[in-house]
């Protein structure tokens, strides 16, 4: 058996809101995250994620939920990280990195990471564990709305 793998942070600031990362490929934002690589670990995978798109140092607070799309045998951590230093700046793969407000997300956020940023934000004392075979894959999300 095969399993996708994909690992995304939620970082907040102190006012409670979230990181999101404006995609060079595609107009759409998003919490940072990807695959993990051989011979990482998702949590070490995450921070090298976070570093990529944002220049971020962070460490993994805790994990926030995960998900599975068992029709295709994918399998999602979330993390809530903390930053510890870095600063951010525009990278290869984020022209755009900005807070925002659960009630002021842009319109073109990735339904997926939404749920994700949801779930970190009201299950913050435990972890969740979610069926996502029913969420709309990004990759969907893009192509359906042409971004």
């Amino acid at each position: 058996m095969n399993i996708n793998s994909g690992v995304f942070g939620v970082i907040l600031n102190d006012k409670n809101e979230v990181l999101l990362i404006h995609r060079t490929d595609h107009d759409i934002w998003e919490i940072p995250g990807g695959r993990w690589e051989d011979g990482e670990t998702p949590w070490d995978a995450i921070v090298r994620e976070v570093k990529e798109e944002t220049t971020l140092d962070v460490v993994v607070e805790k994990l926030v939920s995960l998900g599975s799309h068992p029709s295709n045998q994918d399998l999602v951590f979330t993390f809530l990280c903390k930053i510890v230093g870095g600063e951010i700046h525009p990278t290869p793969e984020a022209d755009r990195i900005e807070y925002f407000s659960l009630e002021n997300m842009p319109t073109n956020t990735a339904p997926s990471k939404l749920i994700r940023i949801k779930d970190s934000l009201e299950f913050q004392d435990k972890c969740f564990l979610r069926n996502i075979d029913n969420a709309t894959k990004t990759e969907k999300y893009i192509e359906d709305n042409r971004l």
